[in-house]
């Protein structure tokens, strides 16, 4: 009895040194490549890259807090993962982590899931992030984020939300509209260059409004790109996270089918869906039979750009999306939930204000 015993132990011993010996091979190989999610890591800095005004990296130097965990998955597959084994959390840990964010390519949410803004990355914030791992014989481990989770509060501008008889609402010196219960205001920043130097300000004519992955986006103050009257669908769709992710080339066109809502006699809602019928080269296509719907924009006479005036070079755009780069989890043409969100989020731009 004691032999079998003595051999049960043995055996289990050799499954632990097997696959810590696995783990440590993995660490040894070429690649150093690891998907893992690290939770608790503290932000030390964030550097950004510019391209043509726009933010085309960020990259953020990290370090593990205390409370520091680290979960290995097999692929991207896998959602349940594993706790690293000491040796691998130890290499980890011993450095500083480098993160490279790809803002069109890297999911950043808040702690209540809902999306977050560069911005919102100071130095004192947690973060959760989920990605492949590089082990590095320099001072900083690699990380490609896939998703980046912010867990201390944010740090952004606080909007002032005014009561009118019971009715929530937003205003400022361009626009004013009401915000339904449940949705919240997010600021929109953008990228000027004083003496060659980029740099961060606040753009007051526009703002997101987001509930559960849905963005209901306002700008009341557009310049018109091209000679088009209306402007053009690129100028208002690219940028967008579903959009984007049907989209591969602006320059050919929409992509799916449309479909057109009237919000009143002098505001109409165009909805953009594909399905795996469509066959232009151009365009992501879900892998399944089922419509998804990518993009919503509202116009007054057909253009994409309403109110355009040539003098001031300026109209506003309403666009509607999704927060999502995948589309097969877009949601469905049908949906119980696509149908309440648009329905909301038709009511607050129907009695948005334009100054």
């Amino acid at each position: 009895m004691k032999k079998f015993a003595l051999i049960i132990v043995i055996n289990m011993l050799i499954i632990n040194f097997s696959f810590a010996a696995t783990q440590r091979q993995l660490i040894e190989t070429k690649e150093n490549l690891f998907l893992v999610q690290l939770n608790n890591l503290k932000v030390l800095k964030v550097e950004e890259e510019i391209d043509s005004g726009l933010v085309s990296k960020l990259t953020i130097i990290a370090k593990a807090s205390s409370i520091f965990k680290c979960i290995l998955f097999d692929s991207e597959e896998d959602k349940q993962g594993e706790k690293c084994l000491s040796n691998l959390k130890r290499r980890i840990t011993t450095k500083t982590l480098k993160i490279e964010i790809l803002p069109k390519e890297t999911e950043i949410i808040d702690k209540d899931g809902q999306i977050a803004a560069l911005e919102d990355l100071k130095k004192s914030t947690q973060i959760n992030v989920y990605g492949y791992l590089s082990l590095t014989n320099t001072t900083n481990n690699l990380l490609e984020a896939i998703t980046l989770k912010i867990l201390s509060e944010k740090q952004t501008i606080k909007f002032t939300y005014k009561k009118n008889n019971n009715e929530r609402y937003y205003e400022n010196d361009y626009f004013r509209i009401p915000i339904l219960p449940g949705w919240k205001v997010i600021p929109v920043y953008e990228t000027i260059y004083v003496e060659g130097v980029a740099q961060k300000r606040l753009n007051e004519t526009a703002i997101n409004i987001i509930k559960n992955n849905y963005i209901l986006y306002i700008n009341s103050r557009v310049n018109q790109a091209s000679g088009i009257e209306g402007g053009r669908f690129v100028e208002i769709a690219k940028g967008a996270p579903s959009a984007d992710a049907v989209i591969q080339d602006y320059v050919q066109g929409e992509c799916g089918f449309k479909d057109e809502v009237f919000l009143n006699s002098q505001l109409k809602r165009v909805d953009y869906y594909i399905d795996n019928q469509d066959n232009q080269e151009w365009c992501n296509k879900p892998t399944d039979k089922k419509t998804v719907w990518y993009l919503s924009y509202v116009t007054k006479k057909g253009g994409y750009i309403n109110d355009y005036n040539e003098i001031k070079q300026r109209g506003w755009v309403v666009t509607m999306a999704y927060n999502s780069k995948n589309v097969n989890n877009l949601p469905l043409k049908e949906s119980i939930k696509l149908k309440t969100m648009l329905k909301e989020m038709s009511f607050m731009v129907s009695n948005l204000t334009i100054k």
